[in-house]
């Protein structure tokens, strides 16, 4: 186990059966372990298990740096520059949107975003920015002009690295399930909402 600051990593070997990042957190206020993941993959960080921790309540925002150098440290691979900025600024964007619009489902939505970018080869600011309104929709999200722009440019940088999508759902494989309930739960939830609100609705009229 390798700690450096507050991230403390542990790395499972790549001959065992188990592989892909999975991720605890404590004492961590706005960034839940999806985004972690997340970003980690972004910045070519895998087969790892990792926890992040601190001594009181912090927001977690700066821990990627962290866990950057933790990986570094213990499989002796350097990572591309490009792609931990990046992969910052990702975690940072996420965290705010997280604060907006709810931590689950700004790290479900930005997964979603990525994984259509890196799956087709999307380049074409246009074609990203579409990407995005559609997902939002999907996922019943109101975003500001500034936002999708924000998106926007990053979706750009992540589309020059060097990404694969199968790496991406092999790594959150076990993280993809836990988002993929939530949004489940989300959905169930705002179907429960709306019956009730129609079933109050005849009541008093």
């Amino acid at each position: 186990m390798i700690r450096t600051n507050r991230a403390y990593m542990l790395f499972r070997p790549k001959t065992l059966l188990t592989y892909g990042i999975s991720v605890k957190t404590y004492n961590i206020a706005w960034v839940i372990k999806e985004m972690y993941a997340n970003v980690m993959v972004t910045a070519g960080i895998e087969d790892a298990d990792v926890v992040i921790t601190a001594p009181f309540q912090v927001s977690g925002a700066s821990a990627l740096t962290g866990i950057a150098k933790a990986f570094e440290q213990a499989s002796g691979k350097k990572l591309d520059e490009d792609a931990k900025k990046t992969a910052n600024e990702e975690l940072v964007f996420t965290k705010a949107l997280g604060e907006k619009i709810g931590q689950d489902q700004a790290a479900a939505f930005m997964r979603d975003v990525k994984e259509e970018v890196v799956k087709k080869k999307i380049k074409n600011p246009d074609d990203i920015i579409e990407v995005i309104k559609r997902i939002a929709a999907e996922h019943d999200i109101e975003l500001t002009e500034a936002q999708i722009q924000q998106i926007k440019d990053l979706m750009q940088k992540i589309s020059r690295l060097d990404l694969n999508l199968d790496k991406i759902n092999k790594q959150l494989e076990n993280i993809n399930k836990n988002v993929d309930d939530i949004k489940k739960t989300v959905k169930d939830n705002q179907g429960i909402l709306q019956k009730t609100s129609e079933s109050l609705n005849s009541f008093f009229t």
